[in-house]
């Protein structure tokens, strides 16, 4: 496994104390920092053992996705998009096969349920199959609901025998403390500007690694390179400059009906995440250098969060991108008012 080159540092620690690792490890950071890729090398490490002798130690059966060893919980979602040829995904239908040809209505599922940690817990009551050691990756660890959490805790709790355990996280506030505390807390940060435009240059390409463009990415991106690489590839850059151009004129009172009618091809999601970010980087223009109509984009703000959480269960997205060009114009106009929507109050997945 590849490991990123802002993670070798990290990564160089880890073989170093390798001896002294506690029975579980957690890798934590914002999303494209590369804290799955990190967490599965963990993984081939763990099952190759010191010399890399046992059968498969040489990581050939971690390659070929069939190391009994090495469990993997995760949700539909996150196993779909990582494509269902990848490594991570081929894992993960191990305990996802249950749902395998069923398609909810609601899509694929975003939680790791407790009935996947008991058929972990089922699977861990016997010693290791080929490996001295076995590996138990959980990715991403927030996705848990509370049962699920609390019966992988007692497993923290009274680990079994040569059983390292895996957990990433992007928003640590979301983990259990009591979970957190039994784990060793690791922090992927974002490198430098420089080291993430030079890799932004090589692996995206296509004008990424131009310093305007890339440092524009990295931005929209929170400093993330895979991040920042996924948005390039997605287009999602021009979009945002575009829909930036467009709620700048909506804050100047013009119409939202023709705006809105060009949204659609990006999603909502892409929609609400992006004008967040523009209204979060005017609110610091305006306390940094001074100016009225905070309350309003503030406003405008928890308007936002309120449609992201439902967005999923609103049938005409159109009118969802409407309904938001109306509220950004409010936001911008001296004594608009931004209501809340009655999408809000719809009751989400």
């Amino acid at each position: 496994m590849d490991v990123h080159p802002w993670n070798r540092g990290l990564w160089t620690m880890l073989l170093r104390e390798w001896q002294r690792l506690p029975h579980a490890l957690m890798f934590y950071g914002p999303r494209g920092m590369g804290r799955t890729a990190l967490a599965m090398a963990a993984a081939r490490r763990c099952l190759a053992g010191e010399a890399g002798a046992e059968q498969g130690g040489d990581g050939t059966l971690f390659d070929a996705a069939t190391h009994p060893d090495f469990h993997l919980l995760t949700t539909e979602e996150a196993a779909a998009a990582a494509g269902e040829e990848s490594l991570f995904a081929r894992y993960a239908a191990r305990y996802l096969e249950e749902r395998k040809g069923k398609t909810p209505k609601s899509g694929p599922r975003t939680v790791i349920t407790v009935h996947a940690v008991r058929e972990l817990i089922d699977d861990l009551v016997t010693r290791p199959g080929i490996a001295a050691w076995r590996a138990v990756l959980v990715a991403p660890a927030e996705a848990m609901n509370a049962n699920a959490a609390n019966a992988l805790l007692k497993v923290l709790e009274e680990p079994p025998p040569e059983t390292l355990f895996l957990l990433t996280a992007g928003n640590l506030s979301r983990i259990p403390a009591t979970i957190r505390s039994r784990c060793m807390l690791l922090p992927l940060s974002p490198p430098p500007p420089a080291e993430a435009r030079a890799w932004l240059a090589r692996e995206a390409g296509d004008g990424a690694g131009e310093a305007k463009a890339a440092d524009e990415l990295l931005a929209l991106a929170g400093g993330a390179p895979l991040r920042a690489a996924e948005l390039h590839g997605s287009g999602f850059a021009a979009f945002h400059r575009q829909l930036q151009h467009d709620v700048e004129r909506l804050w100047g009172g013009q119409g939202g009906g023709a705006f809105a009618a060009q949204w659609p091809a990006q999603g909502p999601p892409a929609v609400v995440a992006a004008m967040q970010q523009i209204v979060v980087r005017r609110i610091r223009q305006i306390l940094t250098h001074g100016g009225g109509g905070t309350a309003r984009l503030f406003a405008l703000y928890d308007h936002l969060s309120g449609v992201r959480r439902v967005y999923d269960n609103v049938l005409d997205a159109q009118l969802l991108l409407e309904e938001l060009a109306m509220a950004v114009e409010a936001a911008g106009r001296p004594g608009g008012r931004v209501t809340v929507s009655k999408l809000e109050t719809l009751p989400n997945r």
